[in-house]
């Protein structure tokens, strides 16, 4: 079966836990095309281990802002995950889709300037 990795959204709860989200649709569209969908936290995963995983692409999904349009602890650690997942595709040479906030996230990336409106 074929493996892709997801960035979740990061919400921190009223209790101030972190909670990594990814929203039920993902889970259910790709399962139907027989793709395993992972989410990943920088945390819990080395490049190493997903090495092993073979992964076909990785997906940055939409949810969170930049921390350069609002400079938060979910934000921060947003952007820490999908630095990790857009090194990790760009290094294995596997594409990327960005929804999004993962599209900001790329551009931002790539070079353009991101402004708060």
């Amino acid at each position: 079966m074929n493996c892709i990795l997801i960035s979740p959204k990061i919400i921190l709860s009223k209790h101030k836990t972190i909670n990594h989200v990814v929203e039920d649709n993902w889970f259910k569209y790709l399962s139907k095309k027989k793709v395993k969908l992972l989410p990943v936290n920088v945390k819990s995963f080395q490049k190493k281990d997903l090495a092993e995983l073979k992964p076909k692409a990785v997906i940055l999904s939409g949810g969170n802002d930049l921390p350069i349009i609002i400079n938060n602890k979910a934000n921060t650690i947003r952007e820490k995950n999908d630095n990790f997942l857009f090194k990790y595709a760009q290094s294995k040479r596997i594409p990327i889709l960005a929804v999004c906030h993962g599209f900001h996230f790329v551009a931002k990336k790539l070079g353009a300037k991101i402004i708060k409106i």
